[in-house]
């Protein structure tokens, strides 16, 4: 059975891409996955973004919009100029990638 901690961290990450809560099913699947190897976090992320649901949230907008949704989905408000700009540099020397940004964006958040 998947801990509380993952299945929070799932919880979080559907919240975060598809601005909704993930499914029972979807937080145990996950959560146990991630319990059993931490690299699935990828795998999630992954999948949330390349879902249906995920294209339609983000396929064609750009890296700001999609910055903004995020933090939509995340915290209701725009992301701050500070954060986009943070966020673009991020992207622009490979450290993250479009799939990856929730999934910083919420672990940063939690750390501050």
């Amino acid at each position: 059975m998947a801990t509380a901690t993952s299945i929070q961290y799932v919880q979080k990450m559907f919240i975060a891409y598809l601005g909704r809560g993930a499914s029972t099913e979807a937080l145990t699947y996950w959560g146990d996955k991630i319990d059993a190897n931490a690299s699935a976090k990828d795998d999630l992320f992954f999948s949330l973004w390349d879902s249906a649901e995920g294209k339609a949230l983000y396929d064609g907008k750009t890296q700001d919009q999609v910055i903004n949704q995020i933090f939509q989905n995340s915290f209701e408000r725009d992301a701050k100029d500070a954060a986009k700009t943070h966020y673009k540099a991020e992207l622009a020397s490979g450290d993250l990638n479009l799939v990856s940004m929730a999934g910083a964006i919420v672990d940063s958040a939690d750390e501050a």
